[in-house]
Parts: structure tokens; sequence; C-alpha cells
């Protein structure tokens, strides 16, 4: 999450949002919310996977992948 928060951060200086959001099934504002804010981010989150792919740690690099 720490990674993922300085992608977006770079991003998005002034960005509040700093996690992705959870679908709701049911509300469908809050899913819209959800969609939205993850195609703003998607360049970050993606980077973000590039990170962790590079990281030491064969458990947590392979689930990146």
């Amino acid at each position: 999450m720490d990674t993922l928060k300085e992608q977006i951060a770079s991003v998005e200086p002034g960005s509040r949002r700093t996690r992705l959001e959870n679908m709701s099934e049911t509300r469908l504002v809050e899913g819209h919310d959800a969609i939205s804010f993850f195609k703003e981010m998607f360049m970050p989150i993606y980077d973000n996977l590039g990170v962790i792919m590079g990281w030491d740690d064969v458990d947590v690099s392979s689930k990146a992948f």
C-alpha cells in the first residue's frame, strides 16, 4: 500500500484518495466512483505493480505478475 500511495502522490500530488475503493454491488454511485478512480489511477497502479515485481520477496513479486 505504501508504494501505491507514493505512485498516486507522484501523479496526483493533491489527491486525498490514496487507495482503491471496493466495488459495491448494490450502490451504483459508489461503484461508478470506484471505476472512475481506477480509470484515473490506472498508470500509477500499473507502475506500482512493476515496482512490486522487482522486489526480492518471491512470494509477493510473483503475485504482482
